[in-house]
Order: structure tokens, then C-alpha cells, then sequence
């Protein structure tokens, strides 16, 4: 989706930009795509429709006013913000904190950039970075869940973040307090770990983290913020950054939370995406459990250890004896496709889409017309494996 193909693959993601070549008033493409990153009220979903019309950002923000209202989306207050003068010099303020505090950035277009964020109706046209973006190529869990945790809780999403990254996953969490820091220290003994901030990256929050940022960058993952530097953190950004956490990963596994919590809207995000829901129950009645509690009833998986995650996702670790089942005759080529696919095992539905070069509508109706011939059956979770008959 999107016009990132029609610009140069970069393939790197490039270190901290110099300013030295700035002086003749000349910027990079890169540079182009993050100054209109940079101009207010121009989103993902707007972002790509006017490339779609424009081209290059460089045309975008050197069009005439004419030319910016004919793009669908925006108007006046729009168009003067793009045209703003002030734009060049807020890139250059940019890019100097950039250099200065060893932040990257990563644009929609270069090779370096999630190809799963691509895929989002609204995808942040940049990224910015510290640390290494390879670990998000892995495998990787979503681990969610409040800031006021019990000791039990702290603990069951270390432990839990600790065997899932020892088994190969990265771990992803948003850097907040409670389940996340316990997740992301527990990834940290045995593999790496990927954090999202709602804030700039000179702005981490909370502040008591800049000690476990640092140390995730120190050993082979990354802090990542679809805002440029010097955004405070704010309320209104963190469903966004809930959103790419939960767009990046194969599950999400949700450890306390309260009904009406982030933890679970991340869940709710994902679970549109077609990611498989993971859920570790509480004490009954308690509100840090509430959500976690909703999430099951509702089809999550419940789990107690990450060996019945890795059941899910790995069904080809899992130790129980394997069954012969017997390829029914009667199947279209798109069926036979997906039969194949789960000769494998039980799988979510984003990976049956990925393998099957299916749409996440696809492949529900498809799997749906599949359960009704009895030939597949869900198990919760938005996974879905061959019916054994």
C-alpha cells in the first residue's frame, strides 16, 4: 500500500545525519520525507495520499497551494502548513537534536522501515530510533499490562518474558512502569527486547527507565518513538504507540489489567489485526484482573507458563503425539492452500494470511466457509488448525 516504492530503497537505516551538508540548503530525499513528517496535521493515512498524488515529498512541499487543495483531505490551514517557511528550519532544529543525542530515524520507504507497519491504514511515516532494528525481523510477543502490578504479576511477566526470549522471540513493551519494565528486564537475561515510548526520544518516559532504555539499546535491541524529538509525553499519543506494538507482533500477552486499561485496548487492537490473544488470569474480583479475566471469556488464551504459548505459535515444539488426518477430496485451490498451511499445526490467523497471500477479510471468510465444510476448526484466539474427524 502506499507510494514508499516509488522513491530509492535504502539499504541501511542509516546513522545519525550530519549537518555539515546543509549549508548550501540542500536536503537528502530521506531528509524531504522527514520534514513533511514534521508539518502538523499531516498523518499516515495523509502522508500517503499525497504521494499517492504528488510524488516525492520534495514535490509535496514545494507544490503550489493549488496543487496541495487538490489532494483529498486537505484544505487551507493544511496547505499553509506545508507551505510554512517554518518547516525547513523545524527540520534542521530536528535533525541537529538528532546527531546530538545519536538518535536514528528510519522513513515508510527505506528497506530498514517494519514491512508489518506498512501494512496499517495510517502507518507513521517515520520512525525514530535507538539501537538496532534487526530483532524485529524475529518472532516476536507483545507483553502488556499495568503500571500499578502485584509483586505476582512483576514477577509472571519476567519469568514468562525471560523463557519466551530465551526460545527465540523478541519481547516488545512500552517502557512503562509495572508489567512492562518487569518484561523487558526479564527478556534482557536471555535475548532482546524492543520498547515503544509515546513521547520523543530525548523525553523518555518514565524518567526512572532512561537506566533500562539505555541497557536495551546497550545489548542488541531498540527504543522506538513514531515522534520526533521533543514531543512530552501525552496522554493522546500512547494508543497510537499501542498500536505498533501490537501491530508488530505474533501475539500479545496481556498481565494485569483493569477493564478499561491500555493493556487491554492494546488487546482489542490486536485482535482486529488477526494476532493471537494471550491472557494470564488473577484472583477473582480483583481489578488488576478484571480485563485479563474479560480477555479470556472472550477467547483469549489462557495461559499459565510460556510453554503453552510457544504450544500455539510453535506447535512443532510441542510435545504431544501428532495425529494423521486424512485431506479431504472436495477442495477449491484457495482451501488446498490453507490445508496445507496447516499441516503445520494450529496457527493464528496472520500467519495463515502471510502464507496464503490472503487479506485479513480473506482469510476470515475463507477459514469461515473452511469450519462450516468441517474442514478446520477454531481454537480460540484467532487460531485455527485442521479438524480432526
Amino acid at each position: 500500500m502506499g507510494n514508499y516504492h516509488r522513491y530509492p530503497l535504502c539499504t541501511h537505516s542509516g546513522s545519525p545525519p550530519p549537518l555539515s551538508g546543509h549549508q548550501d540548503g540542500k536536503m537528502t530525499q530521506k531528509e524531504w520525507a522527514l520534514s513533511l513528517s514534521l508539518v502538523p496535521g499531516v498523518g499516515g493515512k495523509l502522508y500517503l495520499k499525497l504521494t499517492e498524488t504528488l510524488g516525492s515529498p520534495q514535490n509535496i512541499l514545494q507544490a503550489s497551494k493549488e496543487e496541495l487543495e487538490s489532494v483529498p483531505g486537505v484544505g487551507p490551514r493544511i496547505s499553509q502548513a506545508i507551505l510554512s517557511p517554518e518547516i525547513r528550519g523545524k527540520t534542521y532544529r530536528v535533525l541537529e537534536i538528532l546527531g546530538k543525542r545519536g538518535i536514528q530515524y528510519v522513513v515508510l520507504w527505506e528497506e530498514g522501515y517494519p514491512p508489518a507497519l506498512r501494512e496499517l491504514s495510517s502507518p507513521p511515516p517515520v520512525l525514530f530510533f535507538k539501537g538496532d532494528l534487526q530483532p524485529l525481523k524475529a518472532p516476536s510477543i507483545t507483553v502488556v499490562g499495568t503500571r500499578n502490578a502485584s509483586r505476582y504479576g512483576m514477577d509472571m511477566a519476567f519469568n514468562l518474558a525471560q523463557d519466551l526470549s530465551q526460545a527465540g522471540f523478541t519481547i516488545i513493551s512500552g517502557l512503562a512502569r509495572g508489567i512492562d519494565t518487569a518484561a523487558h528486564r526479564g527478556a534482557l537475561q536471555t535475548g532482546k527486547t524492543v520498547a515503544f515510548v509515546g513521547s520523543g526520544l530525548d523525553r523518555i518516559y518514565p524518567p526512572e527507565n532512561i537506566p533500562l532504555a539505555r541497557e536495551i539499546v546497550e545489548k542488541g535491541g531498540a527504543v522506538i518513538s513514531p515522534f520526533p524529538p521533543e514531543t512530552p509525553p501525552e496522554k493522546g499519543n500512547f494508543p497510537r504507540r499501542n498500536l505498533l506494538m501490537a501491530s508488530l507482533a505474533s501475539g500479545v500477552l496481556v498481565v494485569e489489567a483493569g477493564e478499561k486499561s491500555g493493556a487491554v485496548m492494546t488487546a482489542r487492537l490486536a485482535q482486529n489485526l488477526g494476532k493471537t490473544l494471550f491472557a494470564l488470569p488473577g484472583p477473582a474480583g480483583s481489578p488488576r484482573t478484571k480485563g485479563v479475566h474479560s480477555l479470556i471469556k472472550q477467547g483469549a488464551f489462557l495461559i499459565e507458563e510460556a510453554g503453552d504459548i510457544l504450544e500455539i505459535l510453535r506447535p512443532g515444539a510441542s510435545s504431544k503425539k501428532e495425529t494423521k488426518i486424512k485431506k479431504p477430496i472436495a477442495m477449491d485451490e484457495r482451501e488446498e492452500k490453507v490445508w496445507e498451511v496447516l499441516e503445520e499445526g494450529p496457527l493464528p490467523v496472520d500467519i495463515i494470511v502471510e502464507k496464503c497471500n490472503l487479506s485479513l477479510q480473506e482469510a476470515y471468510t475463507l477459514l469461515l466457509e473452511m469450519e462450516l465444510k468441517g474442514l478446520v476448526t477454531s481454537r480460540g484466539g484467532n487460531t485455527y488448525e485442521r479438524r480432526i474427524t
